[in-house]
């Protein structure tokens, strides 16, 4: 009987502690896939995110198993733990807007310096980074200091149209016309589908000048 009790303990700590793992893995992936994406590439980081949910999707099973073998001999409270831990993970998956919070404080922590380089461009003062013009707008490779600021590669996108000017930041910069980021707006007029040769599928206003954007 001990042997067994134990064995039973031995086996609610290894689900427990997968739950709980597993659980904090999914959640990083959540927080910080624009990231992994840029790391990892468009190609390789859905390979990721695959296998993590196959693997949580075989702790929760796992977890309704043990729940329903141990529930009479160890007690609901005791069996339904690491199941309890796997459905947290899973209602904060489907309800937590993920992306938007780390869209939002990308913009909030990197305003600042954004702002500098919008100055720039606005000066002139960018001009000689200029590394392709025309098609959809110059593209400039920002300087070391402003490293950080537009995702895949430091570049920004600056398309200019009668006194209108705009700036694109990438949060992320994916395949042909495939691609999100920041825009600033010199006149706070609202970008167009023409606008970087894209055609948006969400386009909203942050604060003036300002615009979340992406293109598909």
């Amino acid at each position: 009987m001990d042997s067994q009790i134990k064995l039973e303990r031995n086996l609610k700590s290894s689900v427990l502690k997968a739950s709980i793992i597993c659980g904090v893995i999914v959640l990083l992936l959540n927080f910080f896939r624009w990231t992994l994406v840029e790391v990892l590439t468009p190609f390789l980081e859905p390979l990721l995110e695959l296998a993590v949910y196959l693997a949580f999707l075989g702790i929760l099973v796992w977890s309704i198993v043990y729940f329903f073998r141990t529930r009479k001999r160890a007690g609901i409270k005791q069996a339904s733990a690491p199941f309890a831990v796997n459905l947290c993970i899973l209602i904060l998956v489907l309800v937590v807007p993920f992306t938007k919070i780390t869209i939002k404080l990308d913009f909030r922590m990197n305003h600042a310096k954004r702002m500098q380089v919008v100055s720039a461009v606005l000066n002139g003062d960018m001009d000689k980074y200029v590394t392709q013009k025309g098609g959809r707008g110059d593209l400039i490779h920002l300087p070391k200091e402003f490293g950080g600021l537009s995702k895949g590669g430091d570049d920004i996108m600056v398309f200019k149209r009668d006194g209108h000017v705009l700036v694109f930041f990438f949060t992320y910069r994916g395949i042909l016309d495939n691609f999100s980021g920041f825009i600033y707006s010199n006149d706070n007029e609202k970008p167009e589908n023409d606008d970087f040769g894209g055609e948006f599928i969400e386009l909203e206003q942050i604060e003036p000048n300002w615009y979340w954007a992406a293109s598909t």
